[in-house]
């Protein structure tokens, strides 16, 4: 990102902040390091589905550990299904 951007980020936050929109510059401060995140994890997801190396990482896995694995996306994947519905209500 070049420093264009950056200014033009900040901005944005900053008018977000002034609008009402984000409550704070410190939670309008996290929106570029969480869009981040969310991309990163999107990435790796889909990466990890769409890629024959799957199978070998499954079948290093125990049955325990895929289990768990799988626990842990469903978690995720709810305590985010959470949030949006909080958001919306």
């Amino acid at each position: 990102m070049g420093d264009e951007d950056e200014i033009e980020n900040v901005l944005a936050d900053i008018e977000d902040v002034a609008a009402g929109r984000i409550i704070s510059m410190e939670h309008a401060e996290l929106m570029a390091p969480l869009t981040e995140a969310c991309t990163d994890l999107e990435n790796e997801l889909e990466t990890f589905y769409r890629i024959s190396a799957r199978n070998t990482v499954i079948n290093k896995m125990t049955v325990d550990e895929l289990n768990e694995l799988i626990a842990s996306m469903k978690s995720m994947t709810d305590s985010i299904r959470a949030l949006k519905k909080s958001a919306i209500d």
